[in-house]
């Protein structure tokens, strides 16, 4: 019948905006897990390795070797909160993103409210 394609086809569409939006958040938050750094000044830290000069070998930034105990940790075993240095001095862990980020979060923002807003009229208010 009428009615149970269209609740066939409500489950369809509310299945695929399920799985569309877990495998958008699900590696977001693996990525900001994996790349959590101390934070200072509001940035987080750059612990990058860069090569040495004229060699192929790989040598830590002032930043990594200042946070050390952090740095030779696994990213599993990394502490979630907070870290010290080798001052003993604690800094509390993040990430940071880019500065096109907050753009393109806003982008997103008003496609899901135009998304909303043409759906709207179609839905039975009854």
């Amino acid at each position: 019948t009428k009615d149970e394609i269209q609740r066939q086809l409500n489950v369809g569409v509310g299945t695929l905006a399920g799985s569309t939006i877990m495998l958008l958040t699900v590696p977001f938050g693996i990525a900001i897990f994996v790349n959590r750094r101390p934070v200072e000044n509001g940035r987080a830290v750059n612990m990058e390795e860069k090569p040495k000069e004229g060699g192929g070998e790989m040598s830590f930034t002032a930043n990594a070797k200042r946070f050390q105990k952090f740095t030779m940790r696994s990213i599993f075993t990394r502490e979630y909160w907070k870290t010290e240095d080798n001052n003993g001095n604690l800094f509390p862990i993040g990430a940071s993103v880019e500065q096109s980020f907050p753009l393109s979060a806003r982008i997103m923002m008003v496609v899901i409210l135009i998304t909303i807003l043409n759906n709207f009229p179609s839905e039975r208010l009854w």
